[in-house]
């Protein structure tokens, strides 16, 4: 679990200081935004933020701080990942159909690869192989 390098009394609606956004080291940077994006791109990141890739090198190289407002949205797609469980669900459903997996359905790894690819398509308009 990602942890703020400074946390006070005053702290936002993520256990985090402002002030402390500010001082995250680029480590801590990249450690929060892989909780979200664990396939993370600056192109990916840039399309959840909002933000230019040339921003997001920025903060992943550390001489750039990521804003409150975009800690925030990070922060915010944590908690809803952590509140619906979604990476585990989703998990547990592929390791259920794979191929060996539970129940043995023996669904091989390029045609779950091939409908995750459809589902990424559907939800953000962009093509994957």
């Amino acid at each position: 679990m990602l942890t703020a390098p400074t946390l006070s009394s005053k702290t936002g609606p993520h256990g985090f200081a402002s002030v402390g956004v500010a001082d995250m080291t680029k480590e801590q940077i990249v450690e929060m935004l892989q909780s979200v994006l664990p396939h993370m791109t600056s192109r990916r990141i840039a399309r959840l933020t909002g933000k230019s890739q040339r921003v997001i090198q920025k903060w992943l190289a550390g001489t750039e701080t990521i804003s409150l407002g975009t800690f925030d949205v990070v922060m915010g797609q944590r908690a809803t990942l952590v509140e619906t469980d979604f990476a585990n669900r989703l998990r547990a459903l592929i390791d259920e159909v794979q191929e060996g997996g539970g129940a043995a359905r023996g669904l091989h790894s390029e045609v779950i690869a091939s409908h995750l690819a459809a589902e990424y398509e559907r939800v953000t308009g962009i093509t994957l192989e």
